[in-house]
């Protein structure tokens, strides 16, 4: 396939985890700034950066989720949330960081949103709405 030369797997995985790693950043940024404890920044992050993928998946009916079939995931948010609680600190300007990484994780998760859509067979319109899905779901629930 076309895409596949473009956007070779490991390429992907690899946007992937920029993007798991900008939003935990975000999310944990956010839960910091709220006074949420080492736990809540965690399940924070984890809402923030696998949030929109899984609501992407559950509605494409692509199971198992991914995050449930690669701990790595889960690890990476893991430190990086536990990671950024330590030097919390050093952020003073947490609205310029935050948006910074939100941007950077809408990026990632937009490609990455459609690219999977695309391999279930989907229409072009729907791939865009899973790429949509999958970059803002996970930042509505992590606001909300």
């Amino acid at each position: 396939m076309v895409n596949d030369l473009i956007f070779p797997d490991i390429l992907l995985y690899l946007l992937d985890m920029v993007g798991i790693i900008a939003c935990a950043i975000a999310g944990t940024l956010l839960a910091q700034h709220k006074g949420f404890d080492i736990a809540g920044c965690i399940l924070v992050s984890m809402v923030n950066a696998i949030g929109g993928g899984t609501i992407r998946d559950m509605a494409l009916d692509r199971h198992p989720l991914f995050w449930m079939t690669d701990l790595n995931y889960v690890i990476v948010i893991t430190v990086t949330s536990l990671i950024l609680q330590i030097f919390f600190h050093l952020y003073h300007k947490i609205d310029n960081a935050l948006k910074l990484f939100d941007a950077i994780g809408l990026a990632a998760f937009s490609v990455i949103g459609f690219k999977v859509a695309l391999h279930q067979d989907v229409s072009p319109i729907v791939a865009i709405m899973m790429g949509v899905w999958t970059a803002i779901i996970g930042g509505m629930l992590r606001d909300i």
